[in-house]
């Protein structure tokens, strides 16, 4: 299975074009505006791989992107109640998550390979066989990714503490829904309220080394490798926060503060924190993926930064 996955630039482009191709089909077939932007998504992501031109590969992710919309609240709501809102069409926004991602792998081979470098790792060497990566020594984020950070923790803080009491009051709704989000109502937690206290926890925790290289105080796994998918998985559904914040600016704006469909401070408070944490987790990730990229380790010591 190892070797599976050392190999993925030879097959990442060929699983790349049948999602892409399923979410076409999907999109044209569902009715939904979602879905038919998802199919002009995979469609460009398909003429990419075609024409070999990753730009237009890029250009399929950005929208397929802007198809998958609603996504973490979807799998708040899973998680939550155990069933989303709806099944085919969570099935569907899955399917275009999953051709996005791999239509990534692809447009990263292609560009890779247009500039003579490795497909898997984009540094220039001449060993192309499915070698053993080497990953770079755990390091703090830079000062400024910090700070971005801190800024976005401390302006999701708020709502947290507006969902703890929204959790307080409303609690009988909540166990009315069943599910985990009952069991914790019944406790008088409020499940987004945890949610977004881990959020913060992972937003600190990625600018930090410990968060490449298990710390002393996790039992049996202390001085082992994070597996980088592991934080840069929820770091990034955490940036699709970004856009919920910015479009309830944009509601603000139209219809004003009264007709926030959440009472109290809770409505504000969650434009406020989206908007700041879903920077925030763009900025951590975009940074923690720069700096614990790996490269392949060459029998001859080669690889060099591809020009």
């Amino acid at each position: 299975m190892r070797r599976i996955w050392r190999l993925w630039p030879g097959w990442v482009a060929y699983a790349a074009g049948g999602f892409a191709a399923l979410v076409v089909v999907l999109g044209l077939a569902g009715g939904e505006v979602s879905g038919w932007v998802g199919a002009v998504g995979g469609a460009l992501g398909l003429a990419g791989l075609v024409l070999r031109r990753s730009w237009v590969v890029w250009a399929g992710v950005v929208v397929l992107a802007f198809s998958t919309f609603g996504l973490l609240q979807d799998l708040v709501t899973l998680l939550g109640q155990g069933r989303p809102d709806n099944w085919p069409a969570f099935l569907a926004k899955a399917a275009r998550v999953v051709a996005m991602l791999s239509l990534v792998g692809a447009a990263l081979v292609v560009g890779r390979r247009a500039r003579g470098a490795c497909g898997r790792c984009g540094y220039e060497h001449a060993d192309g066989g499915p070698v053993p990566l080497r990953f770079p020594e755990a390091t703090t984020a830079p000062k400024g990714v910090r700070w971005a950070v801190y800024a976005g923790a401390a302006s999701f803080l708020p709502y947290a503490g507006a969902k703890v009491a929204f959790g307080l009051e409303y609690r009988r709704d909540y166990i009315e829904h069943g599910g985990f989000m009952a069991v914790l109502a019944h406790f008088g937690v409020d499940l987004t309220a945890v949610l977004a206290l881990l959020g913060i926890f992972l937003l600190v925790a990625m600018t930090r080394p410990w968060s490449q290289v298990w710390p002393r105080w996790v039992p049996g796994l202390a001085g082992r490798r994070v597996p980088r998918w592991l934080p840069l998985v929820p770091a990034w559904l955490g940036a699709t926060l970004g856009p919920y914040g910015l479009f309830g600016v944009g509601y603000l704006l139209v219809f004003g503060l009264g007709a926030l469909p959440l009472p109290g401070f809770v409505g504000p408070a969650g434009i406020v924190g989206f908007t700041g944490a879903g920077l925030a987790f763009a900025v951590v990730a975009w940074d923690y993926q720069r700096r614990t990229r790996p490269r392949c380790l060459t029998a001859d010591g080669a690889a060099v930064p591809a020009r």
